[in-house]
Formats: C-alpha cells, structure tokens, sequence
C-alpha cells in the first residue's frame, strides 16, 4: 500500500527524480512509477511522461511536495527509545498483524514516532529476542522491511512485556541489595567485602539488562 511518506522518501532529500540509464524498467514500472502518480495526485509533484512508455520518467516536487517533505523528514535529535516504547510498538505489531502471516511495512511510516532507521533497530531487536522473524530491507529504495509475527510476541506482551521485564530486573536489584545489607550485618567483621559487593551490584545493574546475568554473576561473587 503507497502513503504519502513512503513515496516521498524516494526523492531522497532531492526535489526531482528521473528514470536514469541502468534503472530495472520493471521495478520503475512497478514501484517508483505509481508512488510518482499517486503523489501527482495529491498535487505533491509534477510529472513528464516518455512517448515510449506510460509511466512517468521524471517528477519535480511542488512547494506543497517540499513542505510536506520537510514536514516528514526525521529531527537530527537522538530519542532515547525506552522499554515502553518498544512495548508500544510491539502491542502495534500484535493487533495490526496475524501470527504467521508475511507483512512489508513501510519503514518511513511512523510507529509511536519512530520511523527509518530507528525503527528499523527497533523491529531488529524484536527479532534477537524472537517476537518476530525480521527479514529487513528488502527493496532498493529501502522503503519497506519484511517480518513474519511469532506467537511469542504475544506470549510476551502478556507476560508484561519489555518494561515488565525491566521492573523485574530493579525489584531483583533491590532484593540482592538488601540482602547483601544483611549478611553484612550478620557479618560485622566481613564489612568492607560485603561494601564491595553492594558496588558491584550497583555497576552490574547500570550495564545489564537482564535479571538472569545479574543474578548469576553475584552468586558467583558471593562463593
């Protein structure tokens, strides 16, 4: 399905585009062709068209196609995607897609405000964890990512998802914590070891990401 974004992302920053020598006819046909006549329609661009061939060869946005470009176009500001974010977008997925079922998204359309590349790392981190199989670009204009919805995904979000996960880490954090406090009470003599537990856990908690290797890391110490 064309949108608006997706279409316009083929310009690339440029105010033209033109079918060049060593383009695939087929894809132009195919692809970028009626992205160009669905953006005419919408008065975003205007259109040439060859005497050989019945899609256009060149367009050149229109000051209300430059305006909805730069409208579109990601801010240079770093967002920090928290553990929320990605358990928005994951829900997305969830309603929007069947399980099993191949889906080709458009990668400049936002999610939850994330759209190019940042998306794009998104939906590869849900891949390592596997919630979905992504199979990434797969088109020359990197338009569109191809993935296939798993049922962990939803296995996940009912589990409470990737915050749910990060709130079991900080309360696994506290409980070692506390614990540590009390051995060192029980253990007066032992105080500056125990002292050195406490900041281990501390640094550990600030680089980790899961429960798991904490857990295992400070037992380890602990022996």
């Amino acid at each position: 399905m064309i949108n608006v974004e997706t279409a316009l992302a083929l310009f690339g920053g440029r105010d033209e585009i033109q079918k060049e020598i060593g383009i695939d006819d087929e894809k132009w046909e195919d692809e970028i062709g009626p992205s160009l006549v669905f953006l005419e329609k919408q008065n975003l661009v205007l259109l040439l068209y060859s005497h050989q061939a019945e899609y256009p060869i060149y367009a050149e946005l229109t000051t209300a196609g430059k305006k909805r470009r730069n409208s579109t176009q990601p801010s240079n500001k770093i967002k920090l995607i928290t553990a929320e974010d990605k358990d928005v977008i994951l829900t997305h997925l969830v309603n929007n897609y069947s399980v099993g079922g191949w889906v080709a998204l458009p990668i400049d359309q936002p999610i939850h405000g994330l759209s190019g590349d940042q998306l794009d790392a998104v939906l590869s981190n849900f891949g390592q964890h596997n919630l979905i199989d992504y199979s990434g670009y797969t088109t020359m204009d990197r338009g569109h990512v191809e993935f296939v919805m798993r049922v962990e995904s939803h296995d996940f979000i009912q589990q409470g998802g990737f915050f749910g996960r990060y709130e079991l880490f900080q309360k696994t954090v506290e409980k070692l914590l506390m614990e540590v406090e009390k051995l060192e009470r029980e253990e007066g003599g032992r105080e500056n070891k125990f002292s050195e537990y406490k900041e281990k856990i501390k640094e550990y908690a600030g680089i980790i990401s899961t429960a798991t290797t904490i857990v295992e890391s400070i037992k380890n110490t602990l022996e």
